[in-house]
């Protein structure tokens, strides 16, 4: 496990990526955490949110 700090740049990233999924109810928190999976080439979360499977990752709580 690794613990990224948001910084301005991975700030404004992720609310570029908010602001293009205006179709979604996926909050900042979780755009900023997409923008990182994606740099990461990461494809699975330790979470029970579904917003991760929208944006096409394994919420990994969920398949338990």
């Amino acid at each position: 496990m690794r613990v990224i700090s948001v910084d301005t740049k991975l700030l404004q990233r992720g609310l570029l990526f908010y602001q293009s999924r205006s179709d979604k109810t996926w909050g900042l928190t979780d755009c900023i955490s997409f923008v990182v999976m994606q740099q990461q080439e990461l494809r699975d979360a330790l979470t029970s949110d579904r917003h991760f499977i929208q944006a096409g990752y394994h919420a990994l709580m969920l398949e338990i």
